[in-house]
């Protein structure tokens, strides 16, 4: 049986995207990790059961001139597990509780609907598939080994460009490994350009 649901997400920019994607497919590679492929990569704010409309995000969202900053730097971390799952941590200020808050409204009935994983303030890595030590462990060196990099070059562990963007996901409930025929598509997407002071 197929669950359908909607997850709205803050996407990093292109280059740390496809920074991510590249760690996501080594740990597949290397440690045979399937749900690395799962999805983009994707800091999840919160899961709804209904499909809300974008210009209704983009309100609850957008804070009036007077009082509007550019919206902060996210910064990657650390691996960590949180419920079986491999989160990359992020250094934020707040802003994802903030952005929860914010779309509050959207909860028709006060709660998130739930989803194939927590909604962990970092970026979604992969599921635990088995052994957690050799996953996590490849994820940190992987990391560390990027922000050892020269300094002169961008890694890709830190931007300040972000988007917030709608993934509608499909997947069986009836199956344990969600991942496994997960369909997912990016229904809509805004540039997050500013923020509350």
């Amino acid at each position: 049986m197929n669950t359908n649901m909607y997850l709205l997400s803050i996407i990093p920019n292109q280059q740390t995207r496809l920074m991510l994607q590249d760690l996501r497919h080594s740990l597949y590679r290397v440690c045979g990790i399937a749900s690395a492929l799962a999805l983009e990569p994707v800091i999840p704010v919160t899961i709804l059961n209904h499909k809300p409309e974008k210009d209704k995000v983009m309100r609850l969202l957008t804070p009036s001139d007077s009082e509007t900053i550019a919206p902060p730097a996210f910064t990657l971390t650390s691996a960590a597990v949180y419920e079986g799952h491999i989160f990359i941590e992020i250094i934020e200020d707040g802003t994802v509780r903030q952005i929860r808050e914010r779309i509050a409204p959207l909860h028709a009935d006060g709660t998130e609907a739930s989803g194939p994983f927590p909604l962990y303030p970092g970026l979604f890595t992969a599921c635990i598939e088995g052994d957690e030590e050799e996953p996590l462990n490849f994820v940190q060196k992987e990391l560390t080994r990027r922000s050892s990099m020269d300094r002169d070059r961008e890694t890709g562990l830190q931007w300040k460009s972000s988007r917030i963007g709608l993934y509608s996901l499909s997947f069986r409930t009836d199956n344990e490994q969600w991942w496994d025929g997960v369909q997912w598509a990016l229904e809509w997407q805004f540039p997050f350009r500013k923020w509350i002071t």
